[in-house]
C-alpha cells in the first residue's frame, strides 16, 4: 500500500509545479518586439562604405504622361518592394574602387570623386569581390547575403524617397542641387557635394548615371524583378554631369549596353538582415 502524501506536502508539489511552468511560460516570453532599421539608418562596411537604410514599400514606379521631358518608356504603375534593403549612401568612390578592384579606370582622378567608365560587369564584379572581402554571399560572393547592384525598383524607391515629385526635392532642379550639365565644369564632383535625399542618400540626380542589376525592360515590365530583354542590354538611372534636366529625373532611365563611359559609375545595395 502506497503511503499517504500529506495535504501540506500536495500542496507544496503544487506549488513548485505550477511555479515552474509559470517560470518556463515567463521565460518563453519575448516580450516587445525588436525595433528594426528605419529609414536612412546607416551602417559601415569594413572599408568605411556607408550604406543607408531602405525600407519596402508600394510606390508609382514611373512618370505621368504630363510630365516634362519625359521618355516613352516610363509607363507609370504601382510597384511593391517587398523587402528592406541597403543603399550605399553615396556612389561608389575611386579609392574604394581600388581597395577593392585594385584598379582606377576613371576619367576624371580623384579618391573622392565617384569611379566611373566601369562597365556593368565591372560593378558586379566589384561587388563580387567586396561580398568575398567582407565574408557574405558564399566562397564565389555570388550569393544571396552578397553585395549587389540595386534593381530599377529599389533605385527608384529609394531615389524617391516618399516622393512623387520630378526630382525628390521638387519638379524643379538647379546647379546649386545636382551636378548636371554645366558648360564651365564638365566632369564629376566630389560624392555627397550635394544636399541629400530624405533618407540621406546622395547625388541620386547627376554626377554618374548608375549601373542597374536589371536587363533594359522597354515596357518597365515588373522592374522588382531581374529582367532579360531581347538583347544583353542593362538599365542607368539617375542622370550625370553632362545631361540636361531632364535625363536625371527620378523616372528617366536609360538602356545601355556592357560599356564604358566617363558618365557611367554605380553604388552598391545589401540584403537586410531583419
Amino acid at each position: 500500500m502506497r503511503p499517504r502524501v500529506s495535504s501540506t506536502r500536495l500542496a507544496l508539489r503544487l506549488f513548485l509545479v505550477v511555479g515552474g511552468l509559470f517560470a518556463v511560460v515567463q521565460s518563453a516570453d519575448p516580450g516587445e518586439p525588436k525595433a528594426g532599421p528605419k529609414a536612412g539608418d546607416e551602417i559601415t562596411n569594413s572599408i568605411g562604405m556607408k550604406l543607408v537604410y531602405i525600407p519596402p514599400g508600394k510606390f508609382l514606379m514611373g512618370s505621368p504622361e504630363d510630365e516634362p521631358g519625359r521618355f516613352d518608356d516610363e509607363t507609370q504603375h504601382e510597384v511593391e518592394v517587398v523587402k528592406g534593403f541597403y543603399l550605399g549612401k553615396y556612389e561608389v568612390t575611386q579609392e574604394e574602387y581600388q581597395k577593392i578592384a585594385e584598379k582606377n579606370p576613371s576619367a576624371f582622378r580623384g579618391p573622392k570623386l565617384p569611379v566611373e567608365t566601369v562597365g556593368w560587369k565591372d560593378a558586379k564584379e566589384f561587388c563580387r569581390l567586396l561580398s568575398i572581402k567582407e565574408g557574405k554571399g558564399g566562397k564565389d560572393g555570388k550569393g544571396a547575403g552578397g553585395y549587389r547592384l540595386p534593381t530599377e525598383a529599389e533605385w527608384e524607391l529609394a531615389c524617391r524617397a516618399g516622393t512623387k515629385t520630378i526630382y525628390h526635392f521638387g519638379n524643379a532642379i538647379s546647379l546649386a542641387q545636382a551636378n548636371i550639365y554645366n558648360a564651365k565644369k564638365n566632369g564629376t564632383v566630389a560624392v555627397g557635394s550635394y544636399t541629400p535625399n530624405a533618407w540621406g542618400l546622395h547625388d541620386m540626380h547627376g554626377n554618374v548615371w548608375e549601373w542597374c542589376d536589371n536587363f533594359y525592360s522597354p515596357n518597365l515590365v515588373d522592374p522588382a524583378a531581374r529582367i532579360k530583354g531581347k538583347t544583353f542590354s542593362y538599365v542607368v538611372r539617375g542622370g550625370g554631369w553632362g545631361n540636361e534636366p531632364n535625363y536625371c529625373r527620378s523616372a528617366a532611365r536609360m538602356r545601355q549596353e556592357n560599356t564604358i563611359s566617363g558618365n557611367i559609375g554605380f553604388r552598391v545595395a545589401l540584403n537586410s538582415a531583419e
